[in-house]
């Protein structure tokens, strides 16, 4: 279909009202997609994708004021809106494919979808889900379509087998983890001394081919913990000035508060926006990223949690990794003073390699030794500016970890006797890809945690608690 008519079918898939106005339309040889955005407010928009050979839906959302209304409809009703959507974009699509689900969430919306099955099992990334609020409109909708390529094993092996062979390596690591609450069940944001399950595989093949569990590692050469030191010649330099940014030089673009960090895009007041009528994806990503600075900064303490620079920076210098670690060793102080007492760096045997004349430095958090779990800092510095263009911070404020007990009450093996208790596998269909992307689906086995409300990411080494994850 040409590119007029599926924005036609888009515009009235979308009931695209004059409220909004096209931010985004690309096509290429599969699909098309087109985003509106709501004049009043730049975070409500309307995103409809299109395949490009006869205009089928394929993907569609609508964002909508926290305030869905009160409902006028009954579940059963619900349900049917839901499916004669279905039904008009793709006829035979609830008759073809089993009903997986059918749920509310949260406090204005329902979910429905389903899926292809295959010996009584969905296959993952099949069929469609739906959602809709209760007063009956339409906010979500995801079409995967059938699938192909199902290999159907001619015998699988033995269950009791396979237990073994994941409990015979199974493995723990002590460390300390924080359990946020929008991630694990009872979360209460605080760091956690825990063992975390370390499994032999993420699956096993159902026809017991263990060849399809070898994958060849990248060698990315030794690694060595050296402590940290604070560069001894001492400069007067600020935060701002180790990042190249002078606020009477850039103008705010945008600002976005994600919960625990605010982002803050910066940019330079020079900058000479792309005027032209081009509302491709590369276009739209061109004018929102071109020569900015953005700053996210913790919503609690203000301290930098990281830096992305778009800006085209490229100075006359020739800086030596020894150098550049320097800039990367004030910078990292500047924002930790205590940093030797809690950080180590990441040297490699390829660490003095350059990529796109940026040096990388990678700051890994511990505690009494103990490691912290998404503890790493990230610190990119420019060799021909010296000023820092990528800066990624911890997840967890070393400060915090004061309050950590780092001695674990309950041994390993306790551990490991907690999480056998909980541990079982099942069968279920996955779906994989080869080396030339082509996707097929296989059967396997794969962990399962039947007595509990979700997967099992940690053991409290305090008090032997399983800590749940949400996902």
């Amino acid at each position: 279909m040409l590119l007029d008519e599926l924005r036609k079918r888009a515009l009235h898939i979308g009931d695209v009202t004059k409220e909004y106005e096209l931010l985004m339309e690309d096509i290429n040889e599969e699909d098309a997609v087109f985003v509106w955005k709501y004049k009043e407010n730049e975070e409500r928009g309307i995103f409809v994708e299109l395949k490009v050979d006869d205009g089928s839906l394929i993907n569609y959302s609508k964002d909508l004021n926290s305030d869905s209304g009160t409902s006028s409809y009954i579940e059963e009703q619900l349900r049917g809106i839901a499916l004669e959507f279905v039904k008009r974009q793709h006829p035979d699509a609830p008759e073809f494919f089993t009903m997986k689900e059918w749920e509310k969430i949260g406090e204005n919306k329902y979910r429905l979808s389903y899926v292809q099955t295959e010996f009584h099992l969905p296959l993952p990334f099949s069929g469609f889900y739906i959602e809709i609020t209760v007063n009956g409109e339409i906010i979500n909708f995801r079409y995967y379509g059938k699938a192909v390529n199902v290999q159907i094993p001619n015998s699988v092996v033995d269950k009791d087998m396979v237990m073994k062979e994941y409990l015979a390596e199974l493995d723990f690591e002590l460390l300390i983890s924080e359990i946020s609450s929008d991630i694990y069940v009872e979360g209460d944001n605080l760091p956690h001394l825990v063992y975390e399950p370390s499994l032999p595989f993420r699956f096993y093949p159902g026809n017991g081919d263990k060849k399809a569990l070898e994958f060849e590692e990248e060698d990315e050469g030794v690694e060595r913990l050296e402590k940290v030191t604070k560069p001894k010649e001492e400069l007067d330099v600020t935060i701002d000035e180790l990042i190249g940014f002078d606020e009477n030089k850039f103008k705010k673009v945008r600002e976005q508060d994600m919960g625990d960090v605010t982002g803050t895009v910066w940019q330079l007041e020079n900058n000479k926006e792309d005027k032209e009528n081009d509302f491709t994806i590369e276009a739209y990503f061109k004018r929102r990223n071109d020569n900015t600075l953005k700053i996210f900064r913790n919503n609690e303490t203000g301290i930098i949690h990281g830096i992305v620079s778009f800006l085209e920076r490229e100075g006359e210098k020739s800086l030596t990794y020894q150098k550049c670690k320097d800039v990367a060793l004030r910078f990292l102080f500047s924002i930790y003073p205590r940093a030797d007492r809690f950080f180590r760096i990441i040297e490699k045997d390829n660490s003095q390699e350059v990529n796109n004349n940026l040096y990388h430095y990678e700051f890994r958090l511990f505690y009494n030794e103990i490691p912290i779990r998404f503890g790493s800092i990230r610190v990119g510095v420019n060799r021909t500016t010296g000023i820092i263009d990528y800066y990624m911070g911890p997840d967890i404020f070393p400060e915090t970890l004061s309050n950590v007990a780092a001695n674990p009450a309950i041994s390993e093996t306790e551990a490991k006797e907690i999480f056998c208790d909980e541990f079982n596998i099942e069968l279920q269909w996955r779906k994989e890809y080869t080396d030339d992307n082509q996707s097929y689906y296989t059967l396997a086995y794969t962990p399962c945690y039947p007595g509990l409300s979700g997967g099992l990411s940690f053991i409290d080494a305090q008090t032997g608690t399983c800590i749940i994850n949400k996902l």
